[in-house]
């Protein structure tokens, strides 16, 4: 591996590999636990991910499609399928319990992911997702034992001066 490798790579993100997101309560800003104390969590891609770069691509070449064609240009529902489409390949599994910590027989499949976040009642899963997904954060490599106090402490140092 080359020097430049070497020093992309110690700034990538890992964005290719999917995290846990505890799920939060919508009221009570805590995880979401059921009564032996396992939280609900999903699994999320980041939305840096080549999963999304692809889908982007793919809706880019449907639009410059449209366009040559002078056809109707994305209308709110195929726009709101979009994001519903990328939140479905960002999910890789979950665990989820109703509000009140109950278990729910809702397995993960990217039909019930579809539903999830096509649901209006299920926004608060919805909305989480997305906000996970862009948080770059979420995704840095592991911190080293020789590292700084957390991901971006070395930036956070330059903003200051």
């Amino acid at each position: 591996m080359s020097d430049i490798d070497a020093a992309l790579n110690a700034l990538s993100l890992e964005v290719d590999k999917p995290r846990r997101m505890p799920l939060i309560h919508f009221e009570t800003g805590l995880p979401l636990r059921d009564a032996e104390g396992n939280p609900a969590w999903v699994d999320v891609y980041s939305n840096d991910s080549e999963i999304v770069r692809r889908h982007d691509r793919e809706v880019l070449r449907r639009i410059f499609k449209a366009q040559r064609q002078r056809t109707v240009t994305m209308t709110p529902e195929e726009n709101e399928a979009n994001t519903v489409d990328v939140l479905v390949k960002l999910t890789a599994g979950w665990f989820l319990l109703t509000p009140n910590g109950g278990p729910i027989d809702f397995p993960f499949t990217p039909e019930n992911a579809r539903r999830l976040y096509m649901a209006p009642a299920s926004n608060w899963i919805r909305q989480q997702v997305e906000e996970f997904s862009k948080e770059r954060g979420n995704f840095t490599q592991a911190l080293s034992p020789n590292s700084s106090s957390g991901p971006r402490s070395s930036s956070a140092r330059a903003e200051k001066h």
